[in-house]
């Protein structure tokens, strides 16, 4: 599944507004307790342009976990670029996701792709199997967009980060 958003032209006012969490390694609620679902990126349309969140499953490479975020412009003109985010997150034994990798890269065109994406890596301190997933936003650059981020589904991998 993927997520769908739309975006409207942004004011000048309100591109000087950044909405970037105020930690940098926030404890986040389970996808039942956010609206989020775990099957990939979710789907939701908007009025305005549309695009698709979309983001692979956390994967080991080498001795970390990483992911990669990136979108799909469906209707949002031919020149449109976008700031995508990511953050890797590792479930606990208490119940919590706890982002343990983040990154972001801007401008992103639509289409993925090595060139196309954003990256996040976190180094495993041992190879117990834990639940992972990552969490994708996509701000389109100049445009105002709904708040919804991508949540991939969840994965074991064989990688634990203290």
């Amino acid at each position: 599944m993927a997520l769908v958003l739309a975006a409207l032209p942004m004011s000048p006012a309100a591109a000087a507004v950044d909405p970037a969490p105020t930690e940098a390694y926030p404890t986040i609620a389970p996808p039942s307790e956010r609206g989020a679902t775990t099957s990939g990126s979710d789907v939701t349309v908007r009025a305005g342009c549309a695009f698709v969140t979309n983001g692979d499953y956390v994967h080991k490479t080498g001795n970390d976990a990483t992911g990669h975020g990136w979108w799909i412009n469906v209707n949002c003109g031919s020149g449109t670029r976008a700031t995508v985010k990511i953050w890797l997150e590792e479930y606990f034994s208490d119940g919590s996701w706890r982002v343990k990798g983040s990154g972001s890269k801007s401008p992103v065109y639509s289409g993925g792709g090595s060139a196309n994406r954003a990256n996040a890596r976190a180094t495993c301190n041992n190879s117990t199997s834990t639940s992972w997933r990552s969490r994708i936003d996509v701000d389109l650059i100049g445009q105002v967009d709904s708040p919804e981020q991508a949540i991939t589904a969840v994965r074991d991998i064989a990688c634990h980060v203290n």
